[in-house]
C-alpha cells in the first residue's frame, strides 16, 4: 500500500540503529511505546524488503503488549500516512493520490523533503501541513 522504495541493505541496518537509539533515550510510556512501534515498523519493512536486519525481541502479538503495540503502530503510520494525503490534497488535488508517506510530520525539514518528492510547491506544502497538524487526530 505505501509504496516504499527498497533500500540498500546497509539503510536498513543503520536506519535501525537511529530507532534503538532513540528508542533508549525515550523516557516517557508513550515515547517509549511510540520508538518500539518504529523499531517493529523498521524490522518489518527490511523482513518485507527481503534484507532482515536481525531477530529484535518484541512482544508477541498474542500478548497484551504485542496487541498494544500493533494497534499503536497501525494507528500511527495510517494516520500519517492520512494526513500526506490529505495535505498534498489541499495543495494539488491531482496528485494526492501518488503520495504514500509515513514520516514524522511534525519536522518541516521532512515536510520540504515530502514536498519535493512529490513535485508540490514547498511553501505551500509546509503551509498546508502546519495548519493541519494544529487539528489532526492522533499524530504521534
Amino acid at each position: 500500500m505505501l509504496g516504499l522504495p527498497q533500500q540498500a541493505p546497509s539503510w536498513y541496518r543503520a536506519r535501525l540503529s537511529e530507532e534503538l537509539r532513540e528508542r533508549r533515550l525515550a523516557r516517557t510510556p508513550l515515547t517509549k511505546l511510540s520508538e518500539t512501534a518504529d523499531v517493529l515498523f523498521c524490522v518489518s519493512r527490511s523482513c518485507y524488503d527481503g534484507f532482515p536486519v536481525r531477530n529484535i525481541p518484541l512482544p508477541s502479538p498474542a500478548t497484551f503488549a504485542g496487541r498494544l503495540l500493533s494497534t499503536y503502530m497501525l494507528t500511527k503510520y495510517t494516520s500519517r500516512f492520512l494526513f500526506y494525503r490529505t495535505a498534498a490534497g489541499l495543495c494539488d488535488i491531482t496528485r494526492y493520490q501518488s503520495v504514500r508517506e509515513v514520516v514524522n510530520p511534525s519536522n518541516d525539514k521532512k515536510l520540504e523533503e515530502v514536498a519535493f518528492r512529490h513535485q508540490l510547491d514547498p511553501v505551500s506544502f509546509k503551509r498546508v501541513a502546519r495548519l493541519l497538524r494544529r487539528v489532526w487526530p492522533l499524530l504521534p
